[in-house]
């Protein structure tokens, strides 16, 4: 295997991240290698870890790296392409070893109640021609302030007015007035499980908090107990 990444973890001690493999070179997941760098001429393995599978972002991005000190624990962001989950991994460095105290994801709060559309829905008896079968379960708004909001538990296609003109007919809506600078979003009920990747992790007082494209999320360090969710849109 190699090591992508490498970071200095105590005295005479480096942690590397990177990928198990074959003899013949052939990847085969996610390994962190806890080295004894005291003698430069010979450095040395203590301990590893090893996914079975799956990737880190750590390997090109240093910055999706944490350590933290205080309680000899290094995190990282964990994409198991066996299973297409998303996660952090949590390893404590001790006595030479690397262990493996757990797994943070961003898997979505079964929070129940209504679905909130953040723009106005269109209506399509006004204005917009709908095909005779169009894609079912599909919600189209109307956004006038920009950007790409999230609703929760759907993918949206979003588009602009010349998008619309071009490909309008593959989410069956033709017809529909877009204003300047505005978008219509096609968005359909997310039956998929998938989660984003976590991107970066920092320690807050006691707790662990996390980044993703959806939220921003806070664990307990000791447990790591889900302790607070700020959902982005």
């Amino acid at each position: 295997g190699y090591s992508g990444y490498l970071h200095p973890v105590g005295d005479g001690l480096v942690l590397g991240i990177g990928q198990d493999a074959t003899d013949t070179g052939r990847t085969t997941g996610a390994k962190a290698t806890l080295f004894d760098v005291s003698d430069l001429d010979a450095p040395t393995a203590l301990g590893t870890w090893s996914a079975g599978g799956g990737s880190t972002s750590v390997e090109w991005d240093h910055r999706a790296f944490l350590w933290w000190a205080p309680e000899q624990l290094a995190v990282l962001p964990f994409t198991d392409w066996r299973s297409d989950t998303n996660a952090a991994v949590v390893l404590r460095i001790a006595d030479g070893t690397i262990i493996e105290v757990g797994r943070i994801d961003h898997t979505p709060d079964d929070t129940g109640g209504p679905v909130v559309f953040p723009c106005p829905l269109i209506d399509p008896a006004e204005g917009a021609d709908m095909l005779p079968r169009p894609p079912g379960g599909m919600t189209l708004m109307l956004c006038t302030d920009g950007g790409h909001p999230q609703v929760r538990d759907h993918w949206c296609e979003y588009m602009n007015a010349e998008e619309v003109r071009r490909y309008g007919m593959e989410f069956g809506v033709t017809g529909i007035e877009v204003p300047e600078g505005a978008m219509v979003a096609a968005c359909f009920p997310d039956d998929r499980g998938w989660v984003p990747p976590i991107e970066r992790t920092l320690v807050i007082g006691d707790d662990l908090w996390s980044y993703s494209r959806n939220r921003v999320q806070a664990n307990d360090m000791a447990t790591l107990t889900r302790l607070q969710v700020v959902s982005l849109g």
